[in-house]
């Protein structure tokens, strides 16, 4: 009688025993934490082919919550957009899309990866493209960096006394006469150039029609001196305007007075 009263007592002890090791484990065991709500401005469209279809929407729910934690989203600078997040593909080979809709339909930039990566990558990449869209609302696009071109140096404008004078009337006569000079040293040339010809068709010389030559000769000659001319009147005029700049004035101090001028 003894004996079945000792199994019945050491079977309830083991039982006992499981029972205490079972609860300690699953105290021990960290639980899982819960998926985040989405914000009110947040659509998940995972794609209904994937593997882990009834995870997707919950693996992007955290990664959503993970980016705006980075960069908050204000739902004012949204408008009547909203956020929205694509998830296809499977395990190793993700697919993510995030960027803004409209009315159903894609508005601005979209950001599209591929993710060959585990289920964490994929919710930290989620995180990333989110946080740098948000980034973007709240601090506009990057605007292109602007350099100053190589080999130039910024010029000042000076001061008045600085600049170059106009030209004056001697100096606009110069360059007159130069140019006309140039025109008559080209007449000259062309002249030159043509020679002698004979009248109808004879071949001695002697029976000259039309010779050119001292014509072209006497034009080239005063081409030249005129345009020589015209630069001397340039020269003079520019040499008159650089005598005009140099402004002598005098201030009168304690120890006498000053004079001081630009040549």
């Amino acid at each position: 009688m003894r004996i079945p009263a000792m199994c019945t007592a050491l079977s309830l002890v083991i039982t006992l025993s499981g029972l205490r090791v079972s609860a300690a484990a699953a105290e021990a065991a960290p639980a899982e934490p819960a998926a985040p709500a989405l914000p009110a401005f947040a659509d998940v469209m995972p794609d209904p082919s994937m593997d882990d279809l009834e995870y997707a929407r919950s693996w992007a729910a955290i990664g959503i919550d993970r980016g705006l934690a980075k960069h908050p989203m204000d739902a004012a600078v949204l408008g009547p957009r909203r956020l929205r997040v694509d998830l296809a593909g499977s395990f190793g080979a993700y697919r993510i899309a995030v960027g803004l809709t409209e009315d159903g339909e894609w508005s601005g930039d979209l950001q599209d990866r591929k993710c060959p990566c585990d289920t964490e990558e994929m919710i930290n990449a989620i995180a990333e493209m989110v946080a740098a869209l948000a980034a973007e609302l709240r601090e506009g696009p990057p605007r292109p960096e602007t350099r100053p071109e190589t080999g130039t140096a910024p010029r000042s404008s000076g001061s008045s006394a600085d600049r170059r004078p106009p030209l004056a009337t001697l100096g606009k006569a110069g360059i007159g006469v130069a140019a006309g000079g140039l025109a008559i040293a080209g007449v000259g040339v062309g002249f030159l150039v043509r020679g002698r010809r004979l009248a109808g068709d004879a071949t001695d010389e002697s029976r000259v029609g039309r010779d050119f030559t001292v014509p072209g000769a006497i034009a080239l000659a005063g081409g030249v001196a005129l345009f020589a001319t015209g630069l001397g009147l340039l020269g003079a005029d520019r040499g008159k305007a650089r005598r005009a700049r140099a402004s002598a004035w005098w201030s009168p101090g304690r120890g006498g007075v000053a004079f001081t001028g630009r040549f």
